[in-house]
């Protein structure tokens, strides 16, 4: 039976709205689940289009008002530019929710293009669809917040309830993974250089606690990283990660801002809700009113230390890993095992990021992984739903769990027939056409010896062939494993048989039966492609 791909390609619709409208389509590579292969989904990004930010909202400099904010708005000025060695006359893209952190994010960029001219703004909202009324109201407001600045603006809505329960994931990581990947296509729309996110030094701290109940290692306690590069042309930055949520809601009130709480902030069904209502306000009661500032300093020391290692893995990566394929990659146990245990950890939180953009993977499941190496070949850790490792005989192989379906199709002595990912093509050839190579993926048989109707299928326990140059038959099985075929890999065999026999095992041996002899005057071409 043939599985049907996934449709990788999703049309995303934009629309402009002012005094005109223009449509554009453009591509994405959002996935969609499996049941919805077959049909294109359709995403609606709005954008209202405006020339010049409104003037009315600059604070003037003479003001009792800009007297209360100048000092805040200084040290992210400072941070910003001279810090994060930003620059002035670039596109920013601001993640805005209707928030205060964000709203407040959004008026102080309006505040320094009074400054830096040069500078363009654009803003994104992200509907999760986790609410009814309440998120087309706040997806209202950031519009009309837009309009009355004159910013140009963008929404876009995706169900992360679904798309948690199809990947098998929680509902604030599946949230995440929508919301960029919407901000990232929104940057790439504007022409953007930064895409900018209202974190604050709150957030930072509660991520602290977040990771360290996770039992992350050294870069999931360093805290909310104040600028990272998502792409050749494009970074993420947090203006905000040094300033204290209070000080947001001053300036906020000073400036007679508006903005809208999201109720499932309240909700202590969700771990960050949890430590920001109830784990933080406690430590502050019961142990240190400024535990909030010491834990952002403590990162600061752990995002110098974590700097200083990233540099050391980034040396020995290179020499540790040995392959690397879509969907899957392998470490030598001969290097990492020389390795200090710490480094060991740190080495597969790294590895793990950057190939599979897994972030802050519990170190519970880490010292499994690390435990592999003394563990009999064949022995599996399971990193979550989607990712497992593989002890192997001299490396860990690190891949994506795929289902494996049980294969059985008839075909006929001719043709081409997909099966999954791979192409097996049979035909007729004169003997002049032959050209023995190494290539496995390419055989010759004898025509008269294979019957009018085959099969490919799966391969299974018990069966037997009779290898190319041996006398005698053997288990399929004792045939991968002489040849050193992984475990990850046996399931994903394929045999060419008759009803009862084997006449290849696709891309390894031929059976010494159906062989070319001297006798042969009728031959088929084998050949087993991977798409």
């Amino acid at each position: 039976m043939k599985k049907k791909k996934d449709n990788k390609n999703i049309n995303t619709k934009i629309v402009l709205s002012k005094d005109k409208t223009k449509e554009t389509t453009i591509k994405s590579n959002s996935e969609i689940s499996k049941n919805q292969s077959n049909r294109k989904k359709q995403k609606e990004i709005r954008y209202s289009s405006f020339e010049q930010i409104n003037k009315n909202y600059f604070v003037k400099k003479d003001s009792r008002e800009f007297d209360e904010i100048n000092i805040l708005l200084e040290r992210i000025d400072k941070y910003i530019f001279n810090d994060l060695y930003l620059n002035t006359d670039s596109v920013f893209l601001l993640a805005v929710s209707g928030g205060v952190d964000s709203i407040v994010m959004l008026d102080i960029f309006v505040q320094l293009t009074f400054k830096y001219p040069l500078m363009k703004l654009s803003v994104a909202h992200f509907n999760h669809k986790l609410r009814k009324e309440t998120a087309q109201r706040d997806q209202k407001f950031v519009e009309d917040t837009c309009k009355k600045y004159n910013i140009p603006f963008f929404t876009g809505e995706e169900d992360v309830k679904k798309y948690a329960e199809l990947k098998g994931i929680g509902i604030e990581y599946a949230a995440r993974i929508l919301r960029y990947r919407f901000l990232e296509r929104v940057a790439q729309k504007v022409e953007a250089q930064y895409l900018a996110t209202a974190h604050t030094a709150d957030d930072s701290a509660e991520t602290f606690f977040i990771n360290l109940f996770r039992g992350a290692g050294l870069t999931g306690l360093s805290g909310i990283a104040s600028k990272r590069n998502l792409s050749r042309k494009l970074s993420l930055v947090r203006p905000l990660i040094n300033i204290r949520k209070d000080e947001l809601i001053h300036y906020a009130k000073v400036r007679g801002l508006s903005w809208k709480e999201d109720e499932t902030n309240q909700l202590m069904n969700f771990t960050r809700n949890k430590i920001r209502l109830d784990i933080i306000p406690k430590i502050e009661e019961h142990f240190s009113p400024s535990v909030i500032n010491t834990i952002n300093r403590a990162q600061k020391l752990l995002q110098g230390a974590d700097s200083i290692i990233a540099k050391q893995i980034q040396k020995i990566i290179p020499g540790l890993i040995k392959e690397k394929s879509n969907g899957r990659f392998s470490i030598k146990l001969s290097v990492i095992s020389l390795l200090d245990s710490f480094l060991q950890g740190e080495i597969i939180q790294r590895v793990l990021s950057n190939n599979f953009n897994l972030q802050n993977v519990p170190m519970l499941t880490i010292d499994r992984i690390i435990e592999l190496q003394n563990k009999p070949v064949g022995s599996v850790c399971e990193i979550n739903k989607n990712f497992i490792v593989l002890r192997d005989r001299d490396t860990l192989i690190f891949s994506r769990t795929e289902s494996k379906n049980e294969i059985f199709l008839p075909i006929s002595k001719g043709g081409t027939f997909a099966v999954e990912n791979k192409k097996i093509t049979l035909g007729k050839v004169s003997k002049r056409q032959i050209k023995f190579t190494d290539n496995p993926n390419i055989e010759y048989l004898d025509w008269d010896l294979v019957p009018s109707v085959l099969y490919i299928r799966s391969w299974k326990q018990g069966d037997t062939f009779s290898p190319l140059g041996m006398n005698g038959s053997m288990k399929v099985s004792d045939f991968l494993t002489n040849n050193k075929i992984p475990l990850i890999d046996k399931g994903s065999i394929l045999l060419l048989t008759t009803k009862s026999d084997v006449i290849w095992i696709c891309g390894l041996r031929i059976s010494d039966k159906y062989k070319i002899t001297e006798e042969t005057t009728k031959y088929l071409k084998v050949e087993y492609v991977l798409e």
